[in-house]
């Protein structure tokens, strides 16, 4: 996972590890049986709520960290199939 340069100057925004920590710990919470496209999407609104991000701002940084990329299908889904343990390790870096 290389995420390109514009991915990368994205990622510099002083708010971003805020929300990637609030995220973090939220999906650290689920069980792996519970690690479903439906749970990680409340984990996302959970965020939006606690972390103050909104639209591209919660969205692209999720993403980022998770996939390497800036867009690509539904969000939720892509980290279900990453996996739990997959996904924790990449918003770890």
């Amino acid at each position: 996972m290389h995420p390109d340069q514009e991915a990368l100057d994205f990622m510099k925004d002083e708010s971003i590890p805020h929300t990637l920590e609030v995220f973090k710990s939220k999906i650290e919470a689920l069980s792996e049986e519970d690690f479903k496209q439906d749970q990680i999407f409340a984990c996302i609104k959970a965020t939006q709520k606690e972390a103050k991000a909104r639209g591209k701002m919660l969205y692209m940084p999720l993403r980022i960290a998770t996939t390497g990329i800036m867009h690509g299908p539904d969000l939720a889904a892509s980290m279900e199939l990453l996996g739990k343990t997959k996904v924790l390790e990449r918003l770890s870096k």
